[in-house]
């Protein structure tokens, strides 16, 4: 905030002859009136100081004059936004979001914390100061500093990349810093068991804890189901289909989407 200047009309008419410049007072003719006026809009901005200085926000002249103009904080700093949009995704779990997609903002604002520490020693940076630069730098900390893979480095970026987007849509921003960079996924490939193994893990003896968690994992390779589609899978989910069959009827929990699957191996297993 260190010699930042903001300049705004108090709506006060003063002739040059009757301002003091050195006192920054109304002097000779109704000065108590004018005075007064001004006195209450310097401590109405001390005031909008005070409550700034109690969150988490950048604070600069201008961000002090546009708070006292119309009473809402500005979205000046990367992680006072990201911690804005993560309050909003928050309210809304169980309605537009899953808990699961949640977590993960907070672990990529957790990053940002961390970076922004490491590399510019305090705790926010402007919005203004994000630039390509910034963006990048920020995918190779990823890389290096924890142990997150290629996508997964990616998938942080693409969540600050919705956060810069909102700053676009809302003219927080006027650039947006991610141009020139590209957001790609590398092709992994997916490790699967083979026939012979399922029927090996099926014959292997266990006791009873681990007995539960292998047939919960057989059933996940049988069926395809997510863990957390499994965790919510309960007997209702079980029924008899038009072919006289037991069926899943189930929504998948990441796409909403229905997915009706026949247990065709409950009599092998019996």
């Amino acid at each position: 905030m260190m010699g930042t200047v903001s300049q705004f009309n108090t709506k006060i008419d003063v002739s040059y002859k009757r301002w003091d410049s050195l006192t920054t007072k109304v002097i000779e003719e109704d000065r108590k009136v004018q005075n007064q006026k001004l006195d209450k809009i310097k401590v109405n901005l001390i005031d909008k100081f005070d409550e700034l200085a109690k969150i988490n926000i950048i604070i600069t002249a201008k961000t002090i004059v546009d708070y006292y103009k119309d009473g809402n904080v500005i979205m000046n700093s990367l992680i006072n936004i990201f911690i804005y949009h993560n309050d909003n995704m928050e309210a809304l779990i169980g309605k537009e979001y899953k808990y699961g997609s949640f977590k993960n903002y907070k672990t990529t604002i957790k990053h940002l914390r961390s970076y922004i520490q490491s590399t510019y020693s305090t705790t926010d940076i402007l919005l203004n100061k994000i630039n390509y630069d910034f963006i990048y730098n920020f995918s190779q900390y990823i890389l290096l500093e924890t142990e997150c893979n290629h996508n997964g480095m990616m998938k942080h970026m693409q969540r600050l990349k919705k956060v810069s987007n909102f700053c676009l849509k809302h003219n927080y921003i006027s650039q947006d810093p991610f141009i020139g960079f590209k957001i790609s996924f590398r092709k992994t490939n997916r490790v699967y068991l083979s026939k012979h193994e399922l029927y090996t893990l099926t014959n292997v003896f266990f006791n009873k804890s681990l007995s539960r968690i292998r047939d919960i994992f057989l059933f996940a390779c049988y069926t395809a189901l997510s863990y957390i589609d499994l965790y919510n899978l309960n007997i209702e989910n079980v029924k008899i289909g038009e072919d006289g069959f037991q069926w899943i009827y189930i929504k998948k929990h990441k796409t909403n989407i229905p997915s009706n699957l026949p247990i065709l191996f409950l009599k092998l297993l019996n």
